[in-house]
């Protein structure tokens, strides 16, 4: 049996990633760490033992445990980085 041959994975600058994970989160009142990292330029690994050991990904974002899952508020998330609150998550929580 062979193996299947790779396909090439093209990494993103981090303005380009953090563009893109912005854009995934725009309308929700809360995401994964795995959407929310790249904007705080986390890695994958770092990113969960944060959550796992402090409970924040950064001072100000905390990170909820619903089960199994991680999810980190929007809104804290945003303020902490020093960007406007996407637009439907300001008007929800209004």
């Amino acid at each position: 049996m062979s193996a299947r041959p790779r396909t090439p994975v093209i990494p993103l600058a981090p303005a380009e990633a953090a563009r893109v994970a912005l854009s995934r989160i725009d309308g929700l009142n809360v995401c994964s760490i795995d959407e929310a990292r790249p904007l705080l330029g986390l890695g994958r690994v770092g990113a969960y033992r944060l959550a796992r050991e402090r409970g924040e990904l950064c001072e100000g974002v905390p990170v909820l445990k619903c089960g199994h899952l991680y999810k980190v508020p929007v809104r804290l998330l945003c303020r902490a980085i020093g960007i406007d609150v996407p637009n439907q998550v300001a008007e929800d929580q209004s």
